[in-house]
């Protein structure tokens, strides 16, 4: 969804006027037009119609063209003179006045589509006299001539010129009892004060138009305020209040036999119904919307309907039907020449592909986006896909870069005053600050991130911004801060209903006071934390949580309670799927099952000093050996080495869009009940995401069928010692090493022997493995 548009189109629509190439009064068969009458017509995108008047003398004519289902420009060109344009911000419906001045003589008048990328529609031309004699008619049409010409020029001080210029012919209007003119003028006034970012403003005009228009009679202008309130309404976050005018909207049009009217206040309908995260009724909504304009040359229309469309279904975890309506809306985009809504489409695949794990796909996407947008001169944008660009190249890993990019971003998003912009970019920036070891650097982004969120009142903002803080500050070996940063986000998160902030919040409080020694507080968090991510059904969490809990319990002499816990968090790991989409959960998620296992290995080599023939060195072994066998396989699947040999294409490409599908549904269902959706919410999201994983299941033994080998490469067993020591012969020895943060361990194992010996942590062996080096080298 994307940022406001020209007046009644939703959000999603919003289009800059494009000019035809060449002239619009080459045409030698110009329709002669005496003042004082009336023509009617049919204009299509791309089509101009050229009309000829004469005027004697000092006379005054007004050119007032009644728009009928197209947005109408109305150019004119005296004989001698420079060329006179308007176009009023009432889309496809409603006046557009040009006064001209007297003493030309002759004029030459155009009307052509402020847009390529619409269907036909009509129009009727009046042209009218005007004489000094009536002062007050000659007023208000030259303030509501000179309103649309300020608009038809753009830019923020053009439109505050034009809605200066329409308050006045407001007044004129009503002097003169004219409640239809007025009520349009109120509605130009209106949608010029939402384009300038002022929706109070523009409610109390769409309010008071609505009562003119229906007092007038004039039921297209009645059914367009009423989708206008709508909308701004929806964008205050106003939902029930939206969802009302917009059904009495939709009736109107309908009554009218307006389908394009009835799809624009539908598709702001839809907007409401996503917003309120009841995805699958917004995609039908969606999916109506299109059906009501099908075949009617709506480009513009259907490719923003396309790309709420995508997003929806991206939300809903349909990650191919959502490839196909972004590109879709891509294709429209292009055909129409909207070279912003172009950029707009590209931005929405970059962020999909990026949720898919294709960060390098992203990237070309969002660099052409970016491109696009920088063309257009369009800040805000430009600011949104530098910070999204950035933080992929921090997916990626690659700092320097991810930096480069968010320095961009921060000082457009301030330009633009896009303060929850510039909150995100400033999270995003502490991130890859404290990724270089830059440490009281990223401190002082997430301070303004944290700061930036309050002042917003933004609750979900801030809980992320001080978790954030949080850790950073605990790598500052700031620990009993950071639990304060911890304790201020849990109060944030639980005042927002964000239960998965709640549990991230639980968590970092427990694992920072088991830091400081504190393990009976600390399992109290934890223990906490653990309820609330089974809760949620979020298995990464539950086997983070699990280990930092095994940690606390050994911390408090309970090993046996300590080595429980530790294996139902590699039973969690060892259960999870390697197709984990998002980069940043797949970093995550491969740090928390290190630290698992190097935590197992020195459970059972504790247990294994205290009870030398109770057999946890080898236990001790085979854990190891699990875990390099799990490296492995994802090293495999990264690869696709061999996996899916002897499998159909179509069978490795049904794997793969049921892995991506997976994925989402499973952070679908994580979000929902981050969220605290309703039960019928949480049932069907389960019912989803079961249905895709017995699809996968019926695919992956299809493959297995076909390929017998790939069960053992996917699923590996652990080996057993006796195994590893069937495969020696009588003179061999073999070292196995494993190296954990604090301690780590080797085995020494022959044909009929096995020995096990504790070591320094990782570190210390390292520099000495690069002492030895060095010196060998």
């Amino acid at each position: 969804m994307v940022s406001p548009p020209r007046r009644w189109r939703p959000a999603w629509i919003w289009m800059a006027a494009v000019l035809l190439a060449g002239s619009a009064f080459a045409a030698d068969d110009a329709i002669p037009l005496a003042p004082g009458t009336s023509v009617e017509g049919r204009l299509a995108a791309g089509e101009v119609e050229v009309y000829e008047a004469s005027v004697a003398g000092d006379r005054r004519l007004v050119v007032a063209v009644e728009q009928r289902g197209i947005d109408v420009v109305v150019e004119a060109r005296p004989s001698a003179g420079e060329t006179l344009a308007a176009d009023a911000p009432l889309y496809r419906q409603g006046p557009e006045l040009l006064l001209l001045p007297p003493g030309a003589g002759s004029w030459r008048i155009a009307l052509r589509s402020a847009s390529p990328a619409v269907g036909p529609g009509a129009y009727r031309l009046t042209l009218d006299e005007l004489s000094d004699a009536d002062p007050a008619r000659l007023a208000a049409s030259s303030a509501m001539s000179a309103g649309g010409r300020h608009a038809h020029r753009g830019g923020a001080e053009a439109l505050r010129l034009a809605a200066a210029r329409y308050g006045e012919a407001v007044a004129r209007w009503r002097q003169l009892g004219d409640r239809r003119l007025a009520g349009q003028a109120l509605l130009a006034v209106a949608v010029l004060n939402r384009r300038l970012n002022e929706p109070r403003q523009a409610l109390e005009g769409y309010r008071e138009a609505l009562e003119l228009l229906r007092a007038a009679g004039d039921e297209a202008g009645e059914a367009v305020a009423l989708n206008d309130l709508g909308f701004v309404h929806w964008q205050l976050g106003e939902h029930g209040r939206a969802r009302s005018l917009l059904e009495r909207a939709i009736e109107r049009q309908r009554a009218r036999g307006d389908r394009y009217g009835e799809a624009v206040a539908r598709g702001n309908l839809c907007l409401v119904a996503h917003s309120e995260g009841r995805l699958r009724q917004a995609a039908d909504c969606y999916r109506r919307a299109l059906e009501l304009v099908a075949g009617a040359g709506e480009l513009e229309f259907e490719a923003a309907v396309h790309g709420s469309l995508g997003t929806a279904y991206l939300n809903l975890g349909e990650s191919e039907l959502a490839r196909d309506s972004y590109l879709r809306a891509l294709d429209l985009r292009r055909a129409a020449g909207d070279r912003g809504g172009e950029a707009r489409a590209l931005n929405n695949l970059a962020v999909l592909y990026r949720s898919l794990g294709e960060v390098q796909q992203a990237v070309l996407y969002y660099g052409q986006a970016l491109e696009a947008f920088e063309e257009q001169g369009d800040l805000r944008w430009q600011a949104r896909t530098l910070n999204n660009l950035g933080y992929a190249y921090y997916s990626l890993g690659e700092l320097e870069r991810a930096r480069a990019l968010l320095r961009q971003a921060l000082p457009l998003r301030r330009r633009v005053v896009d303060r929850r912009g510039e909150a995100a970019t400033s999270r995003n920036l502490g991130l890859v600050e404290s990724g270089l070891g830059h440490h009281e650097v990223a401190a002082a982004h997430l301070r303004r991130a944290l700061e930036l969120s309050r002042a917003r009142g933004d609750r979900r903002g801030t809980a992320a911004a001080l978790i954030a803080l949080g850790r950073e500050r605990r790598r500052l070996g700031a620990t009993v801060a950071a639990i304060d940063d911890f304790v201020q986000a849990l109060i944030a998160a639980e005042e927002s209903g964000d239960r998965g902030q709640r549990a991230e919040a639980l968590h970092q409080i427990g694992d920072a006071r088991l830091e400081l020694g504190e393990a009976s507080a600390a399992v109290l968090s934890l223990r906490a934390a653990l309820e609330e991510r089974r809760r949620i059904r979020d298995p990464a969490g539950q086997a983070e949580t699990l280990t930092a809990l095994a940690a606390a319990e050994e911390r408090l002499g309970r090993p046996a309670d300590a080595l429980a816990r530790i294996e139902e968090a590699l039973e969690v790991i060892e259960s999870l799927r390697a197709g984990i989409a998002d980069p940043h959960l797949r970093a995550t998620f491969s740090g928390v099952r290190r630290r698992a296992y190097e935590l197992h290995l020195a459970l059972l080599m504790k247990r294994h000093a205290a009870e030398p023939r109770g057999g946890f060195d080898r236990a001790a072994l085979e854990s190891s050996e699990r875990a390099r066998a799990r490296t492995l396989l994802e090293l495999l699947e990264e690869a696709g080495a061999g996996l899916r040999r002897g499998a159909s294409p179509e069978l490795a490409e049904r794997r793969r869009r049921l892995l991506e599908r997976l994925g989402l549904k499973a952070q679908r269902q994580l979000e929902l009940l981050s969220a605290g959706a309703s039960p019928d919410e949480a049932r069907i999201a389960e019912l989803e995401l079961f249905a895709v994983l017995a699809e996968l299941e019926r695919v992956e033994a299809e493959i297995r069928r076909l390929n017998p080998s790939y069960a053992a490469l996917t699923r590996p067993p652990p080996i057993a010692v006796a195994e590893i020591q069937q495969l020696l012969d009588g003179d061999d020895l073999l070292l196995e090493y494993a190296l954990g943060e604090e301690k780590s361990f080797l085995w020494a194992v022959g044909r009929d022997s096995l020995q096990s010996f504790e070591l320094p942590g990782r570190a210390a062996i390292e520099a000495a493995a690069r002492r030895v080096y060095g010196q060998l080298s």
